[in-house]
């Protein structure tokens, strides 16, 4: 829910087995720092209707935490053995719900936010990160499939969106996603340091070649603001006003 709105986080990756840290941010003042010992390698992060911030943390166990937004510490969760090796993408929807991307399993969960394991489903893309729309569905992207999946809040597949390739809506190696209050759909792919936009019935309006310094950090960040201002946070961090055209 929080990736469609105007968003107040960044993630600090601090690669470390003790700790890890998450930088509370309303632009441009700096607001404090969330900590937990058990989180480390964070990389998927969400905010709920509520305000309480939801991440995933990659390191020895994988598993989800949860803050308040003040940065108090509320509660964690693992996973069944065997399952969820790298949680990189995080998303809520208006229940509540929470959807990781795991993707070394190929695999897409649904957790209440108690932690309750609610489903799991197999996504063919190497998922990478994770939006739901106003009414629930679910966008999973992803940087093997090069492609945007979408399924049903319970994870029946609907659609593929994009094809691999250089051209207007195609992808070399998609690895964020958001999506704003009119759902449109908005793609970050490090490989041709560009992002895409698609309409909500997946057909491709605009691509935009970043203007920042160039990277090919696998693990771009993708978030929205209500003015579809879109940012991208990967080793660098870049705005866009909707519609911005190289």
């Amino acid at each position: 829910m929080g990736k469609a709105l105007a968003v107040t986080l960044i993630l600090a990756l601090l690669f470390c087995p003790g700790f890890a840290r998450i930088a509370a941010a309303a632009a441009p003042h700096f607001q404090g720092t969330f900590t937990s010992p058990s989180l480390c390698s964070a990389r998927g992060i969400d905010v709920s209707a509520s305000g309480d911030v939801f991440v995933g943390s990659a390191c020895q166990i994988a598993h989800v935490e949860r803050f308040t937004v003040a940065g108090g510490f509320v509660g964690m969760w693992t996973f069944p053995q065997g399952y969820l090796g790298s949680p990189n993408g995080v998303a809520l929807d208006g229940s509540g719900n929470v959807f990781v991307t795991d993707t070394n399993g190929n695999r897409v969960y649904k957790f209440a936010g108690s932690g309750a394991l609610l489903a799991r489903w197999g996504s063919t893309t190497a998922p990478t990160d994770v939006a739901v729309n106003a009414s629930g569905d679910v966008f999973v992207v992803g940087i093997v499939g090069r492609q945007v999946q979408k399924f049903t809040n319970g994870g029946s597949f609907l659609a593929a969106i994009g094809t691999p390739g250089d051209g207007p809506g195609q992808f070399r190696e998609p690895s964020g996603i958001a999506l704003d209050a009119s759902g449109r759909i908005y793609v970050a792919d490090p490989g041709r340091v560009r992002i895409l936009r698609f309409l909500a019935n997946g057909s491709s309006t605009w691509s935009s070649l970043l203007r920042s310094r160039r990277t090919t950090w696998p693990w771009a960040r993708m978030a929205t603001s209500r003015s579809s201002v879109v940012s991208i946070t990967a080793r660098f961090t870049s705005t866009l006003p909707a519609g911005h055209c190289c």
